[in-house]
């Protein structure tokens, strides 16, 4: 038997698994740390290499909201330990200091809890609870 060619790329796959993944962890209210979402999508790296190797993949899912006028949904992967424990990474604020979303007086632990914890807030808000409108929102994916 022959296995049958998928019409995405490795790069689609992971995006698509990761918008997903994502997107039902906003219907459930919760967030996830890049060692766990690292080791979902099937990398086994040190933690100091997570953001470069999970960077390709949270870009693309970045794109797929801001084509659709969403939240971002890589918000709700958040670091696991220090003081941004809870927190996007270094990355995501970067992205929205430069998009004008993010715009504190001073970038300090506190501006970027203060800030994120109503966006994330959002993004459940957004995506949840488990209704019919929200449902075919998830159908819609696709990587493109």
């Amino acid at each position: 038997m022959t296995r049958k060619k998928s019409i995405y790329t490795v790069d689609q796959k992971r995006q698509l698994t990761t918008t997903r993944m994502l997107i039902r962890l906003a219907m459930q209210r919760k967030t996830i740390y890049y060692s766990e979402l690292a080791e979902r999508l099937g990398y086994n790296v040190p933690n100091m290499a997570l953001g470069k190797v999970l960077s390709p993949t949270l870009e693309r899912v970045n794109q797929w909201c801001w084509e659709r006028q969403q939240p971002w949904l890589t918000a709700l992967v958040v670091r696991s330990s220090g003081n941004h424990t809870g927190l996007p990474g270094e990355g995501f604020f970067n992205e929205m200091q430069e998009l004008g979303a993010y715009t504190p007086e001073v970038d300090t632990h506190k501006a970027r809890r203060t800030w994120a914890e109503p966006y994330i807030k959002s993004i459940w808000d957004f995506w949840g609870p488990d209704d019919a409108d929200i449902l075919c929102k998830a159908r819609v994916l696709s990587p493109k």
